[in-house]
């Protein structure tokens, strides 16, 4: 991942955590910019929301 990728992450982990931003679109923008997801994948559900959820987590703590 590079810096720039990590910096946007960073914003939209703000984002998220502000509250006034769509939950679900901020974890697809961060699971995009981490290629966390398979390019199938079009969006967040119930399926892969606790694994981008359990990722954030892990790049918080960094």
């Amino acid at each position: 991942m590079t810096e720039t990728d990590a910096a946007y992450i960073r914003t939209q982990i703000q984002r998220l955590n502000s509250g006034r931003y769509d939950h679900d679109d901020c974890l697809w923008r961060i699971a995009s910019a981490a290629n966390l997801l398979p390019p199938t994948v079009q969006g967040i559900d119930d399926s892969n929301r606790p694994q981008i959820q359990a990722w954030v987590q892990q790049f918080k703590a960094r």
